[in-house]
């Protein structure tokens, strides 16, 4: 048990770590996604799971109509519908795939008052057609 404790406290260090180094060259596996207001990394494992480093996703306060862009790195792609929103606030509109099949971008219009919490699944293949495990993580808008 001590040693799960051990790993758990060197794996978020870890991760905290690469969260917020400001290092444009990401490693091999590493997705990294930005908006106005976000940075943070999804990264894919050795077993084909996706894993986030911040858990919901946070917009401004009066942030209003930008895109959230998710890039992978050489050796992903997104499928077609890479990204889906379950948006029933109609916050999140024109979500597409870039054309390299590396970028996926959605823009958030974030105006609804009180703001919300959305859930999304990310949907990631190897270049070889392998499907990795989709993730659902969630954005919190802040309205």
């Amino acid at each position: 048990m001590k040693v799960l404790g051990l790993a758990l406290v060197v794996s978020t260090a870890t991760l905290v770590g690469c969260s917020t180094t400001g290092n444009s060259q990401l490693g091999r596996s590493d997705i990294l996604i930005t908006t106005e207001n976000v940075k943070l990394r999804v990264v894919p494992t050795d077993d084909g799971f996706l894993t986030v480093d911040q858990e919901p996703v946070h917009t401004k306060k009066n942030a209003h109509d930008f895109n959230i862009t998710w890039q992978l790195p050489d050796g992903y792609e997104f499928t077609e519908d890479g990204i889906m929103v379950a948006d029933v606030d109609k916050q999140f509109y024109k979500c597409a795939r870039d054309n390299d099949t590396k970028k996926f971008s959605c823009f958030d219009h974030n105006d609804k008052a009180g703001g919300g919490v959305y859930k999304y699944l990310i949907k990631v293949k190897t270049t070889g057609g392998l499907m990795l495990t989709p993730l659902d993580p969630t954005i919190r808008n802040q309205g």
